[in-house]
């Protein structure tokens, strides 16, 4: 029963508002970490390169929450090396990374030399690593210079795979890049060539940041739920269409007439459906044709532009002096920006207080101009009752992605205006 009353524009309202908070939801929300301290329940192991012949002893010991990997660091082997390793898990077992963005590492270092580390995150792949020997599990592999007390941040798009790892194992071409999918072991390791003597690393904690839910999965969810609308409202039609039908049959002449008479209407309110009531400008609707045109003519040389305008805290307006005023101010609005474009421009109420201009044959230096003309103008106008308001612009050009991915940049250049302070215009390049 609720399905049969919902109008399309309702059904569509409900799921847009879903898609953007599951949107927002993805973004503020849905964080996952996997801290790793001297608390963490897992294993800690030590290795240095006397299992190689060499003679620089490693140990390490807990101090409250923090690691620290003390490592006396002799000359007597070519690569001499310490390192501290931390169990994930029993090959085959280990650690999918992938939902995984970035880690967050805090070190201490003391010891000669430059205070450089290398991180490690080995992966057990059946194709090319022995169950049984950690040499063999793929190196994933990071290095940097400790700065005592700051923390880092790495990308985990930013690791690598050694290249004499590579060679060593002959591992197929296919399986040259990174793999985090199945790590089991992290290691910390000084660096190579690093000077002779005591080299103590204390790691206060190494913290992986990611997302329970990416946004690439919660975007397949959202055009999931499109799609099953687009299934919803064809069986809409076709209930419809079947019970129409059945009347079709015992009221020929009726529904000829009806029909007539909706067709009259629908062009009726077409035509008016074109301005917006308020303002007095395009709404979305009565755009479309005008942008299709325009965007058959848009080349490299001449693009279309677009300019999505906002007033600044217009809620503010409607709370202290009711909507008529509020009225009065977006008639105003639209004014201003109907004056400071061209002929041949568009403007177009877009929804609220959000407006959108577009602007044919114009390059996106050209239509940040027209804005901060625009954003000067808002600025200094005088408005109803002494208010003293302001707008933010975000600015783009439609690019060889098309015209909902400009208009995408450009909705993004808006929020970062809204972001770094109001009353600013960002522009979005393709």
């Amino acid at each position: 029963m609720m399905f049969q009353r919902l109008s399309l524009p309702g059904m569509i309202s409900i799921l847009f508002g879903i898609s953007l908070v599951l949107l927002v939801w993805q973004h503020y929300g849905l964080n996952k970490s996997l801290v790793i301290n001297a608390k963490a329940p897992f294993d800690i192991v030590v290795a240095d390169d006397r299992l190689d012949g060499g003679q620089s002893v490693a140990t390490i010991s807990r101090i409250g929450s923090a690691l620290r990997l003390e490592c006396a660091l002799d000359k007597s082997f070519t690569w001499p090396y310490c390192e501290m390793g931390v169990e994930l898990a029993t090959p085959p077992n280990g650690i999918d990374f992938r939902s995984y963005k970035s880690v967050r590492m805090k070190m201490s270092y003391t010891g000669p030399g430059k205070h450089r580390v290398r991180f490690f995150m080995r992966n057990y792949h059946p194709v090319y690593s022995d169950l049984h020997e950690s040499t063999t599990w793929k190196l994933n592999e990071v290095q940097f210079i400790v700065q005592d007390g700051v923390e880092v941040s790495l990308p985990l798009d930013k690791f690598n795979v050694a290249s004499w790892w590579l060679a060593d194992k002959n591992i197929p071409l296919d399986h040259y890049g990174v793999d985090l999918s199945n790590v089991p072991l992290l290691i910390i390791s000084t660096a190579g060539l690093q000077e002779p003597g005591m080299h103590t690393i204390d790691i206060d904690y190494v913290i992986f940041e990611g997302k329970y839910i990416s946004r690439e999965q919660m975007l397949l969810l959202i055009v999931l739920l499109w799609g099953l609308l687009g299934i919803a409202v064809m069986i809409k039609m076709l209930l419809g269409l079947h019970l129409r039908l059945q009347k079709a049959r015992l009221h020929a002449s009726e529904l000829i007439i009806a029909n007539a008479s909706l067709q009259e209407e629908k062009r009726r309110i077409a035509d008016q459906a074109k301005l917006d009531p308020l303002t007095q400008v395009r709404n979305r609707s009565g755009i479309r044709n005008d942008i299709a045109r325009e965007m058959e003519k848009a080349d490299a040389t001449a693009p279309l532009a677009m300019v999505i305008c906002d007033i600044d805290h217009f809620k503010k307006v409607n709370d202290q002096h009711g909507h008529a005023r509020g009225d009065e101010v977006l008639v105003k609005f639209a004014q201003i920006l109907t004056a400071h474009v061209r002929h041949g421009d568009y403007v177009v109420r877009w929804g609220g207080e959000e407006f959108v201009l577009f602007l044919p044959q114009t390059e996106g230096e050209q239509a940040h101009l027209v804005a901060e003309k625009l954003r000067e103008a808002v600025q200094n106008a005088i408005w109803p009752t002494g208010i003293a308001l302001t707008a933010s612009f975000g600015v783009s050009v439609v690019g060889p992605d098309g015209f909902g991915k400009a208009l995408e940049r450009a909705d993004k250049a808006l929020y970062a205006a809204k972001a770094n302070g109001r009353n600013r215009v960002e522009y979005a390049q393709p």
